[in-house]
């Protein structure tokens, strides 16, 4: 009797297990190392009382979620599919039960903080080209660094609470234990469909929806201002552009597409994360709940989980190339690190020539003590 038909397809479960099987460890670990990299030149970059600005806090502490979300996927991705190709394997031990529920707990969260500022800076970016003349009293850096700290604090607690409250390790007897991850079904204050409808709904969903929603009328907004730029300037004659005008709307423009390829990217990698968690929120009573959730899945997750690793890591080429004032600071630090470096190189290489030609002449002084003495 021939085996039936996987729920989501033989195909799809074929693909995410070679994905996961002999593609995962080879571009999410050097995508996490050189993404760690990146952001740190990020957020060097935009702290700088050169270009610190609302908006620019506001991506100084994206770079710094990135950076957080990537350093904690190196371990993570070492442990589950690095050392396992050789052999090793510390699943099923207590310690990783603990250290696999910190480690995603402490990612989804700082995840959650990453796209709230998203949806902030969006916010944030509407008031500037809908209200520009509120923008300063609305929009200012006091105002800015207050919300950007709520954003941490209520994202941390609105998710690791429920969290916390609907799992639980279970130990399995045997030579030797084993220790798994279980969701508590009664008894608990809060039902782990919940924490699913939290991480669906509000965490990827709910931000996305928002998002499109600011981003649309951006668009629209910026495409009458244009218009309607461009009908003063027919009908009264040429308008005179002074240069720091210029230099504002350039800047402005280029803020507005760096937030547009910031929520496109966003889009790409969480939107159908969203999707899928939503999906295994509905199929919970499914006769084959079990099967979606255990093996469909697991074997998109992987892929849209690279895809985050990578839109987190590419964040430094977006801002390089929209942002020319991103670029000649990070050119003008690069310089005087270079310096830097190259002096205290210099001051050790010197350090060694002194301490050699000392050593050598001290040798030579002793050999010629040794001659005169043998001349004796």
């Amino acid at each position: 009797m021939e085996s039936p038909e996987p729920y989501c397809g033989a195909t799809l479960l074929n693909i995410g297990k070679y994905y996961k099987d002999h593609v995962l460890a080879y571009i999410s670990l050097p995508t996490c190392v050189i993404g760690v990299i990146l952001n740190s030149f990020n957020i060097t970059v935009f702290t700088r009382k050169t270009i610190l600005s609302p908006p620019n806090l506001i991506f100084a502490h994206l770079s710094f979620l990135d950076f957080l979300v990537l350093l904690a996927r190196i371990p993570y991705v070492w442990l589950v599919n690095v050392r396992p190709l050789s052999g090793f394997d510390i699943h099923q031990s207590y310690g990783w039960t603990v250290f696999y529920i910190c480690c995603n707990t402490f990612i989804v969260t700082v995840q959650f903080t990453s796209i709230f500022l998203t949806t902030m800076l969006a916010a944030w970016r509407y008031i500037a080209v809908v209200h520009p003349l509120k923008e300063r009293s609305w929009c200012s850096m006091k105002k800015t660094r207050n919300v950007v700290i709520a954003g941490y604090v209520v994202c941390t607690l609105l998710y690791v609470i429920p969290q916390y409250l609907t799992l639980r390790i279970e130990t399995t007897e045997g030579t030797p234990e084993t220790y798994s991850l279980a969701a508590i079904q009664e008894g608990g204050l809060i039902k782990h469909s919940t924490v699913d409808i939290i991480h669906a709904v509000i965490i990827r969903l709910l931000p996305s929806v928002v998002l499109a929603g600011f981003t649309i009328r951006l668009v629209i907004s910026l495409l009458k201002r244009e218009t309607h730029q461009e009908q003063s300037t027919t009908e009264f004659g040429s308008v005179q552009n002074t240069a720091r005008n210029v230099k504002m709307k350039q800047d402005a423009n280029r803020s507005t597409t760096i937030l547009l390829v910031v929520v496109l990217l966003f889009f790409i990698a969480e939107f159908p994360r969203g999707i899928l968690n939503l999906l295994r929120v509905g199929f919970e009573h499914d006769e084959k709940s079990e099967e979606i959730h255990g093996r469909c899945y697991a074997a998109l997750v992987q892929i849209f989980t690279t895809l985050t690793d990578i839109n987190l890591s590419i964040t430094f080429i977006v801002y390089s190339t929209l942002s020319k004032q991103f670029w000649a600071t990070f050119k003008l630090l690069s310089r005087c690190a270079y310096k830097i470096i190259s002096r205290i190189i210099s001051r050790v290489t010197c350090k060694g020539k002194r301490k050699g030609s000392g050593s050598s002449s001290s040798s030579e002084a002793n050999v010629d003590t040794e001659t005169k003495t043998d001349e004796v």
